[in-house]
């Protein structure tokens, strides 16, 4: 909701969870699954908002 406020159009945006498959800590622990609930933002067309 943020992004498309900010003027960037829905088409534009693509959401996928990799948490599970592609963890950055141990999901025993507490601290370790909070850490792979995550959201990464990655910029491919600079060009257009």
């Amino acid at each position: 909701d943020y992004l498309q406020a900010k003027g960037i159009a829905t088409g534009r945006l693509t959401a996928s969870g990799a948490g599970e498959s592609q963890p950055v800590a141990d999901n025993k622990t507490k601290e370790g699954r909070a850490l792979n609930r995550r959201v990464v933002l990655k910029r491919t067309d600079c060009d257009k908002p």
